[in-house]
């Protein structure tokens, strides 16, 4: 991709493609046009990814624009999906249904890094608790890449092809489906290329924050008598980009990815069968894309000048999923058994000085086998009852660890006396490697959810009510860097707080318990949903000051964080609202919005949860005229100052990292033009008058040259966009 010409090239191509015949020109004034605004029910939200809303490579933004849904931003390809205060391993996100555990220890590589927008069909996120198929504790999201359509004849070719200029950080991105279909079959091969420099925020340009990213792959679908097969291979190949709020910045990820799934259905009766599998090799540093860093005075070769680092991770993973719906005692019963594997590995090294190394995860490995059942039907009039269990164990396991400095102790421990790093770290490793390295977490999880409603269809005068009551159990096991990491590194799964952590092989699994209630009005010129929810977390996994001696000593002198933090189990309790409405004034003028608030405490201290998003809001009012639309956006953040001094309040750092943010409002300007079926023109500007703000939820930064070490970085400033889709079919 060779930048605007190439693209202007495209866009011309596909212009000509397209063009309308002269009876197609003027589409008759009552044509329904759909833009891909966001769609709201009381299962589901989605977001269409070809929508109008979009002026980022991250599909993470995408679902951070539905209620109580944000973004923890660590990165342009590295955003985090948080729902309801819940992120990372506490949600179920998944890639055309698989799940994708994450390559690098640091989570550069959320599952969402994985589908590249111009490539999505959609996006979806369930709403309220999660079904107990997903085995979420937090919620379930979805994306869902592009495929041709089975036809209703012979074979035909179709061409869906996607790209956008943007003006923030120069970002180009382009990306192509073509495929072959009829009735039965369907072929089809994808390829996507997007690269972008750094974002300029309202006053300067925020350095290290640039990406790069190909991808490629392809599939097969056949249909046939209730009969449905699919297989597909994807290649996702992400080069230098930045990540500011972790220690280091993407070097390369190289993933490959590949489904096969099987599905019959005859009535009632259904059943399924899927396996996919990932690997993924990656590398990131310290050094390409920042300043190398300078944590160490140690009189060491490794800790001499500045430390530079580079660290090679790698990982496999696996899961099939085996389902069956059948008919029972009036309703319906989704009964599954899920198998998923893990496996990973990461060293880090020194490229000034090569025999340095330690190895922070040797073969960790988890496996997590699940059984659950739902039912769900008409308990009476108008009144359903979901009522499902779901039980899993997860085993753990670890190798041998080992690392430079403790390699000099070994050959002359006489050399090393007690309180010297190189010994604290012998003394760490060998403490590891003689205690069990393998443990077990039984997990229980149910769901009950109550729905009923009255009044008329939901075009009907008067509209129609719903209503649902739910209540669940839900439950997580630790992540292997939870348990596993050894010694004291900025190694916590991306959550971006500037902390060396270390793991903890005792420590117990999440239990959390929720209450939900929500109504929803639906009629025929608007809609309304508000849902208010209570979540109490018992062994909730967080870091606490560490106490041990030996994992202060390296972490202070060696590593950077005098007051390093250990994962614990600690007490915790959330609880919010969020509502979506929308109105048609007339049928060319429309509003809609939602709003969500979500507070987390811990129960056992007088403290916040980390990274909680503070209350926010959108209101969007849109006028339609045929082919064209236009909306104009205003997003509303409040103050957040309901941060954790367990994790942030560190005089040892820089900068007080516990400051609040103020609030902000961010106003974005979109069009939309659909002169016909088959080609559409987005343009928009977001942030229209170049706001200055932090985002709340970026992690804190760590390079020195995206601004001061420790504060979050500023947001994204001005940025004008125009995108072109052109699908011929």
């Amino acid at each position: 991709m060779n930048g605007v010409g190439t693209w202007c090239a495209a866009a011309a191509l596909c212009m000509g493609a397209a063009a309308p015949s002269a009876e197609e020109s003027d589409p008759p004034i009552d044509t329904v046009y759909v833009y891909g605004e966001r769609r709201a029910s009381f299962d589901e939200d989605s977001v269409l990814a070809d929508q109008p809303r979009q002026g980022h490579a991250d599909a993470a933004r995408l679902l951070a624009l539905l209620p109580g849904a944000s973004l923890n931003d660590n990165g342009a390809l590295s955003g985090q999906i948080q729902y309801r205060g819940m992120s990372g391993p506490r949600m179920d996100v998944r890639v055309d249904g698989m799940r994708i555990p994450a390559g690098g220890p640091n989570w550069m590589d959320p599952p969402l890094h994985y589908a590249p927008v111009a490539l999505l069909e959609s996006v979806s996120l369930k709403r309220g608790v999660a079904p107990v198929a997903s085995g979420a504790m937090g919620g379930q999201a979805q994306a869902r890449w592009k495929r041709p359509a089975y036809g209703d004849g012979g074979w035909r070719p179709s061409l869906d092809f996607d790209s956008t200029l943007r003006a923030v950080d120069e970002g180009v991105s382009a990306g192509a489906v073509l495929g072959l279909a009829n009735h039965r079959q369907r072929f089809f091969l994808a390829g996507s290329e997007e690269r972008a420099e750094d974002y300029a925020a309202a006053k300067g340009v925020v350095a290290g924050t640039e990406y790069q990213r190909g991808a490629h792959g392809g599939g097969y679908g056949f249909t046939a008598g209730g009969h449905a097969f699919e297989v597909g291979y994807y290649r996702i190949e992400t080069d230098a980009a930045g990540t500011p709020s972790l220690p280091m910045d993407i070097e390369f990820f190289n993933t490959t990815l590949w489904r096969g799934e099987y599905g019959f259905r005859n009535g009632d009766h259904a059943f399924s069968l899927s396996l996919g599998g990932n690997t993924i090799d990656h590398a990131m540093n310290n050094h390409r894309l920042r300043p190398a860093p300078d944590f160490s005075a140690l009189p060491l070769p490794p800790f001499a000048g500045a430390d530079r680092r580079r660290a090679v991770a790698d990982s496999a993973g696996f899961e099939a999923r085996l389902g069956f719906d059948f008919p029972l005692a009036g309703g319906i019963v989704a009964a599954g058994l899920d198998w998923l594997t893990e496996d990973h590995a990461a060293v880090v090294r020194d490229p000034d000085f090569a025999p340095f190394f330690a190895r922070n995860f040797a073969d960790a490995r988890q496996r997590n086998a699940a059984l659950h059942g739902q039912w769900a039907g008409e308990i009476f009039h108008a009144a359903n009852l979901e009522a499902g269990v779901r039980l899993g164990r997860v085993q753990s396991s670890a190798g041998q660890v080992d690392a430079f400095p403790a390699r000099l102790v070994d050959g002359n421990p006489a050399a090393w006396p007690l309180g010297t790093p190189p010994r604290a770290v012998w003394m760490l490793r060998q403490r590891f490697n003689a205690a069990p390295r393998q443990v077990e977490h039984d997990l229980i999880d149910w769901v009950i959810r109550l729905r009923w409603g009255q009044g008329g269809q939901k075009g009907g005068q008067g509209g129609r009510w719903t209503y649902e009551l739910a209540a669940a159990r839900k439950s997580r096991a630790p992540l292997y860097q939870e348990l596993f990491l050894w010694i004291p590194l900025e190694v916590n799964a991306g959550l971006g707080d500037g902390n060396n952590y270390v793991g903890d092989v005792g420590l117990k699994a999440e239990v959390s318990h929720q209450l939900e209630a929500g109504l929803q009005w639906a009629g025929a010129r608007g809609h309304f949903s508000a849902r208010v929810h209570y979540r109490r977390v018992d062994d909730y996994i967080q870091g606490v000051a560490s106490r041990d001696m030996l994992v202060n000593a390296v972490s202070g002198r060696a590593n950077g964080d005098p007051t390093p933090m250990r994962f614990a189990n600690v007490e915790a309790e959330l609880y919010g609202a969020d509502l979506t409405f929308g109105v048609e004034f007339t049928p060319s003028l429309s509003l809609d919005g939602n709003a969500a608030y979500v507070r987390g405490k811990r129960r056992d201290v007088a403290d916040n949860l980390y990274r909680i998003a503070p209350p926010n809001a959108r209101l969007g009012l849109s006028w339609r005229r045929q082919a064209l639309r236009v909306s104009l956006e205003q997003e509303v953040v409040a103050k957040q100052s309901n941060t954790s001094a367990e994790l942030t309040d560190d005089p040892a750092s820089r900068a007080n990292r516990s400051e609040g943010t103020s609030g902000h409002g961010l106003t974005h300007l979109y069009a939309s033009h659909e002169p016909n079926s088959a080609l559409r023109l987005d343009f928009g500007v977001e942030n229209l008058f170049d706001k200055r703000y932090r985002d709340p939820l970026a992690g804190f930064n760590r390079n020195r040259a995206a601004g001061e070490i420790g504060r979050r970085p500023f947001g994204r400033g001005r940025n004008a966009f125009v995108r072109l889709r052109c699908r011929i079919e």
